[in-house]
């Protein structure tokens, strides 16, 4: 038994960036909350919010592993489980335990946010998403690949809780508009993951764009929800959400999602070209992503 490969279970990296979410969730709102406590309190309750995401995401990777083992075994046969370093009870028992943290950590920060108990109520509703993906989303084709989008960018939403600033609508319009640059970006790489997966998602049935409707009309959508996610990405700085240094993370990051768009339209059916496009997706969530941040700031 292997202590890394509990590490990779969870997909730590994803976790990380995903847990980045909440912090600018509560960065971009903290004029609403920053009154009302002391700055080290509301570094208290950035901590917690971050790690409160982290642990839960976690928790929800290593369920979706647990469901997976068959289709990894033909497209992922190095992970923890399918390789049979991590045994499913194992897995299961780890799961009950990064969520029970998670939730334990939303609870903690009810005494010192003014959305009280919604703070483990959004946790909770967050976590209920991540599970039923991972019992039942991926067969659910385009709903699965939305309830993707939604769990990775709900950090924005839950930041947002946090502080208060949900209540005022100045500040939700800024919240909703960070979530659904997150939300098209996430959905377009999804979908092209859908493409790429193709072969092992038989073996679930797994009802993605690609399987039910082929290749040509997944690239379409892909590119269709990248166009939305650039839009929505330049959409904040226009609006002056965020400070001049999003400038060059809006650059960065409108060219990434441009060229996977681009990469995918001239040839949808290859397989390399799938791998570039999605590695494009890729970059351009990370710029978006630090982006967010840094122009939070």
């Amino acid at each position: 038994m292997a202590i890394t490969a509990f590490v990779k279970i969870t997909r730590p990296i994803n976790c990380l960036m995903g847990g980045l979410t909440s912090i600018i969730g509560v960065m971009i709102t903290r004029q609403f909350y920053i009154p009302l406590y002391s700055q080290l309190t509301f570094f208290v309750v950035l901590i917690l919010s971050y790690l409160t995401y982290m642990f839960i995401a976690a928790a929800g990777n290593v369920v979706n592993d647990i469901y997976d083992i068959e289709i990894d075994k033909i497209n992922r046969p190095d992970r923890p489980i399918p390789s049979g370093v991590v045994s499913l009870r194992q897995a299961k028992i780890y799961s009950i335990v990064l969520w029970a943290i998670g939730i334990i950590l939303s609870f903690l920060t009810v005494p010192i946010s003014p959305a009280g108990f919604w703070c483990p109520i959004i946790a909770v509703f967050f976590s209920v998403i991540g599970f039923v993906y991972a019992a039942k989303g991926k067969i659910m084709g385009v709903f699965g690949n939305f309830m993707v989008a939604i769990s990775f960018s709900f950090g924005y939403i839950y930041g947002g809780v946090i502080t208060g600033a949900l209540n005022q609508l100045a500040s939700s319009l800024v919240i909703i508009i960070f979530f659904l640059s997150s939300f098209f970006m996430l959905q377009s790489r999804e979908i092209i993951k859908g493409m790429e997966d193709v072969e092992g998602d038989k073996i679930r049935q797994v009802e993605t764009i690609a399987m039910v409707y082929g290749y040509k009309i997944a690239a379409l959508s892909a590119a269709i929800c990248g166009v939305f996610a650039i839009i929505f990405f330049s959409l904040i700085w226009v609006l002056s959400f965020v400070n001049i240094w999003f400038i060059p993370f809006l650059i960065l990051g409108d060219s990434a999602v441009s060229l996977s768009i681009i990469i995918l339209l001239l040839d949808f059916t290859s397989k390399e070209k799938q791998h570039k496009s999605s590695l494009f997706a890729k970059i351009g969530a990370l710029f978006g992503l630090v982006g967010f941040l840094i122009g939070s700031i």
